[in-house]
């Protein structure tokens, strides 16, 4: 949106988040029967929208988990750490990344995902297809390895076709 996340935009997720929660939740009473609510969301959308980030990551979050849409290659960043764990400046701040996600996000379980779509469909810089399977599997790894906390539920990939072109 032009000028970013604004208020009325802010309130609108909320409302269709809640309005969600509320539906799933009557199906369960009906039902006996529980569904799970996520959302896909950018890796730095917790940076740069605090209610969002606040509604959301309450102890009593309408959602179950959140999955970050963490594209970022395994190049490193503009302070030479891995920009997948640990961001890529925007030219105003540092943001996304595992680290910061992680610090940000402190009550709901988090889903990482990692970008294999192929150039030109995605910038070279939230990639990891042409740095291939190798490098790919060494950022899951060390994902996997380094991070594996009680909110770090795991991974997701970015798409299927990507992901098959991938394969050694």
């Amino acid at each position: 949106m032009p000028g970013g996340y604004n208020a009325v935009w802010t309130q609108r997720w909320m409302d269709i988040v809640t309005s969600c929660r509320a539906t799933l939740d009557a199906y369960t009473r009906e039902t006996g029967h529980s569904m799970t609510l996520a959302l896909d969301l950018g890796a730095d959308i917790a940076f740069y929208n605090k209610p969002l980030l606040n509604f959301l990551n309450a102890p009593d979050s309408p959602v179950d988990y959140i999955a970050l849409m963490n594209y970022y290659d395994n190049r490193p960043n503009q302070i030479d750490q891995p920009s997948f764990f640990f961001g890529w400046h925007d030219g105003e701040a540092m943001t996304g990344g595992v680290e910061q996600s992680l610090a940000l996000w402190t009550h709901i379980p988090l889903v990482f995902g990692l970008e294999v779509n192929p150039l030109p469909s995605a910038y070279n810089f939230m990639t990891l297809q042409e740095e291939g399977h190798r490098a790919t599997f060494s950022v899951i790894d060390a994902l996997m390895t380094n991070y594996r906390r009680s909110r770090m539920m795991g991974y997701a990939i970015h798409f299927w076709g990507g992901y098959i072109a991938l394969q050694p």
